[in-house]
């Protein structure tokens, strides 16, 4: 039963994404590659997604996996902290294998304090 939970829980945040960017579920569809239909159950909560859904969700949204799930966890979230996270995904991403170590250090240095 509480597995029900999480899919409805997913569901929601995909709906809410979803019209935070003005998409029907037939434009987050055809972006992602999915039917319209399977787009409905996803945010009612009826169906269980894998993970290359969720990358095809996040793929369409323009945005990081990890992003779907901050939300969930609001006395750790906040929009600010995922622009920050957004922006050090980037950083990483486009950067050399050094920079992403440099980049590493002084995440572990800050955890520290």
């Amino acid at each position: 039963m509480k597995d029900l939970k999480i899919f409805r829980a997913f569901g929601l945040r995909i709906r809410e994404i979803r019209r935070a960017r003005g998409f029907t579920q037939e434009k987050l569809a055809e972006k992602a590659g999915l039917h319209w239909k399977f787009i409905s159950l996803i945010e009612t909560g009826k169906s269980d997604v894998t993970l290359t859904t969720i990358s095809r969700l996040a793929y369409a949204f323009g945005m990081e996996i990890s992003e779907f799930f901050l939300a969930a966890f609001p006395a750790h979230y906040s929009e600010a902290k995922e622009r920050l996270v957004a922006e050090i995904l980037s950083v990483i991403k486009e950067g050399d294998d050094r920079q992403a170590e440099g980049i590493a250090d002084v995440v572990r240095a800050a955890k520290k304090f």
